[in-house]
């Protein structure tokens, strides 16, 4: 990515899967790292129980589940203290050989693709994707081509 940053979360928000199910009740953060842009929720956002939920994935670093085709990571282990430098393939990847590790996910927390949820705020009839054509565009005018995955 162009930059490692972090956006602020929301309480006042409700994450849904592009097929309806509620995943979660507010996000901590969005955490933009050189593996593209991840919803950081925590244990009390939580609205689906994962432990009745087969672990998809095992990885040194993380479990993934799936739940309506979106994939959930529990973080297991920082990647900065593993000296991760760089991230895995993916649409947003970019190899930018950081020493302080590819991005800040944080153990015990899960992590959930901005691209595979959209949000609705309480009351509102209305649900949104998160605006993934600004984040290429961005990109773009940064000079920075978005692998296609």
């Amino acid at each position: 990515w162009y930059q490692r940053r972090v956006h602020g979360g929301s309480d006042d928000v409700n994450v849904f899967t592009r097929e309806g199910t509620l995943l979660a009740k507010g996000y901590q953060r969005i955490e933009y790292g050189d593996h593209g842009p991840y919803l950081e929720l925590m244990d009390r956002h939580l609205c689906i129980d994962l432990a009745a939920q087969p672990v998809a994935v095992h990885h040194k670093f993380y479990e993934a589940y799936h739940r309506d085709n979106v994939k959930i990571y529990h973080q297991k282990r920082i990647v900065g203290k593993a000296k991760k430098r760089n991230p895995p393939p993916g649409r947003y990847s970019a190899n930018n050989d950081r020493p302080e590790g590819y991005a800040s996910y944080q153990v015990g927390r899960y992590y959930v693709g901005c691209e595979e949820v959209v949000v609705q705020r309480p009351g509102a009839t209305k649900r949104y994707s998160f605006p993934m054509q600004k984040i290429d565009s961005l990109l773009k005018k940064l000079g920075q081509q978005i692998p296609k995955g």
